[in-house]
């Protein structure tokens, strides 16, 4: 999932612990690499990373309910897709998933992340520069701004990521049937992924 998915699952997770503090590990966890134990950061920044790999592997599962509309189209970018039309159906239905307004949460959720800048990992700066200045988060429930802005990027930037760029049309096609599959697979993977954090969490407690 991206950047809005991640960030509301963090945000889910306080409610059922209160204390947690994984939105800035949740985050930037791509930027980290190798064993958690091993990463030269606060424990509960160990702790959002940790989240986000619970995240990412219960997304990468073959079972993930976007896979049979983009696997034939996309191949080895079905992942990469289905993030994206994950984030664009969380901004589109924010309101009704939520019970928050979007481009609130999007301002909560990038000072929050700006708290920690003196340690940010190397090149995420200009990512979040690029989130901050389009609010990519909330304009990510925008369809143009997903084909001009998002899949045209991404496809530039990735080695024979040509087949992004079709993901517009893809979209459209197959609109409604995606939108309840990927709502589908946001709460399941926010179901899962905190069920394996809190998990995690008590067996930690224990020993």
């Amino acid at each position: 999932m991206n950047f809005l998915a991640h960030s509301m699952i963090s945000l889910e997770l306080e409610k059922t612990i209160p204390n947690s503090r994984t939105l800035f590990g949740n985050f930037v966890g791509d930027f980290y690499k190798g064993r958690i134990e091993n990463l030269a950061v606060a424990s509960h920044i160990q702790d959002g990373v940790r989240l986000h790999r619970f995240i990412d592997s219960t997304t990468d599962r073959q079972e993930n309910f976007l896979n049979p509309l983009l696997a034939k189209d996309f191949g080895r970018f079905k992942g990469i897709v289905s993030d994206i039309v994950i984030d664009h159906f969380i901004a589109k239905n924010f309101s009704g998933l939520f019970q928050l307004d979007l481009e609130q949460t999007e301002m909560e959720i990038l000072e929050t992340i700006l708290q920690y800048q003196s340690i940010f990992p190397r090149e995420f700066r200009s990512l979040l520069n690029w989130l901050s200045q389009n609010k990519a988060l909330s304009h990510y429930a925008y369809l143009d701004f997903l084909t001009d802005r998002v899949f045209s990027g991404m496809a530039q930037r990735i080695t024979r990521g040509e087949k992004l760029c079709l993901a517009g049309d893809v979209l459209k096609k197959h609109y409604a049937e995606l939108e309840k599959l990927a709502i589908q697979e946001f709460l399941y993977t926010k179901d899962e992924s905190i069920r394996k954090y809190q998990s995690y969490i008590a067996l930690a407690n224990i020993t």
